[in-house]
């Protein structure tokens, strides 16, 4: 085990966690004043049962011995996870650990896709979804491609949840936009507080310096690089929006 691997994802894992409460601000203030409190615990609560679904099942059926489609019963409930690594998923850092980083993983990915419902959702059906989710799509998923599945076997490189994290929220958000529909007035609803998106923005901005430079697991040149490119890619990305915005 490698202490100083140790704390730099321990450092990580905590950064990826404030962009939950970031994503929340940035929908916030985006949605009418009387959804506020409704859109931003949607993004919140997912902290609470992403975290339950995450140990009781979803952790197990991500990483999991399983087979090509599903992860087995191994770590159901967090059995055999602790302070001691395992060889086949992280080398040098607690199993316990790499637990919580990718739970943190799974957290964003629901508030991503809660973006997509945001002032059209009831919030009891909301909490729901979520469990199921976890389970029934984002775990199967993470086993495909993280956890020794199909998507792994044919030498797919998933780094930092372009496929886990982006495809799973992103299609589940369009599917999920599509069925609710849009509403009535759509086109009349003005942001509430642009202030509270822009503190959300920044939050998720530097939050992201955890989740893309964590995911090396360590800091060696390919951390160092993923450091690089997002502070490039956010700073290309917000002076792109500035320019047509303007």
């Amino acid at each position: 085990m490698n202490m100083n691997d140790t704390l730099f994802l321990f450092l990580c894992t905590l950064l990826v966690w404030l962009m939950t409460p970031g994503l929340s601000l940035f929908y916030g203030g985006l949605v009418q004043s009387k959804n506020v409190l409704n859109t931003v615990m949607q993004s919140m609560s997912a902290i609470v049962i992403v975290t339950f679904a995450w140990i009781l099942f979803g952790f197990s059926f991500s990483f999991g011995n399983g087979n090509l489609l599903f992860g087995d019963f191994t770590y159901i409930g967090l059995s055999h996870v602790g302070f001691s690594t395992q060889s086949a998923i992280s080398e040098h850092i607690p199993l316990a650990l790499f637990m919580l980083f990718q739970l943190m993983f799974c957290t964003i990915a629901v508030s991503i896709l809660s973006g997509s419902i945001a002032e059209k959702m009831k919030f009891i059906p909301y909490l729901i979804f979520v469990f199921l989710w976890v389970v029934c799509v984002y775990s199967p998923v993470a086993h495909w491609v993280w956890g020794g599945g199909w998507i792994d076997k044919i030498g797919a490189i998933d780094y930092a949840g372009g496929t886990v994290v982006h495809i799973t929220s992103g299609v589940s958000g369009l599917v999920l936009a599509i069925m609710i529909g849009a509403g009535k007035n759509f086109d009349k609803r003005p942001p509430h507080n642009l202030i509270i998106t822009l503190i959300g923005g920044i939050l998720v901005w530097f939050g992201w310096y955890g989740f893309n430079v964590g995911s090396a697991l360590t800091f060696d040149k390919i951390a160092m690089i993923s450091f690089v490119n997002t502070a490039l890619a956010a700073s290309a990305g917000a002076l792109g929006w500035s320019i047509i915005e303007y």
